[in-house]
């Protein structure tokens, strides 16, 4: 992978850092939780940081309804995404309260990914 997508949902917004395959915090920013927010970042990112799809990868924790709008998007554009089950992100590498950016700075982009294929992480889309 070249480039990392890190999400926290909330009901609101989106905190959402971007990586790149160094592990080195690219972008962060907070977006309002709709399609049409999603959908904007993720063209605005291409033009400026040219991720490839198929080459970056989305993980977020699932939190039902207020992710759906998120999935929509993803699924849509066919966007690879992992879906990190809560426990095993504070377990792997340890959570800083409350945003993707601080439990994808904690560790290495590889853990959250890695470590959730060995410990139950679904897999979305391909």
């Amino acid at each position: 992978m070249k480039h990392w997508i890190g999400i926290d949902v909330s009901k609101a917004t989106l905190d959402v850092a971007l990586l790149d395959e160094r592990g080195t915090l690219t972008a962060e920013i907070k977006v309002e939780n709709t399609t049409r927010s999603v959908k904007t970042l993720l063209r605005r990112w291409t033009k400026e940081f040219a991720p490839v799809k198929g080459e970056y990868l989305v993980c977020l924790e699932p939190t039902g309804y207020y992710g759906h709008a998120l999935l929509e998007v993803l699924v849509e554009l066919e966007i690879p995404t992992w879906l990190a089950h809560p426990n095993d992100i504070k377990q792997s590498i340890g959570m800083t309260r409350g945003r993707a950016t601080g439990w994808m700075r904690s560790g290495s982009p590889t853990t959250p990914v890695a470590s959730k294929t060995s410990h139950g992480c679904s897999r979305l889309t391909s």
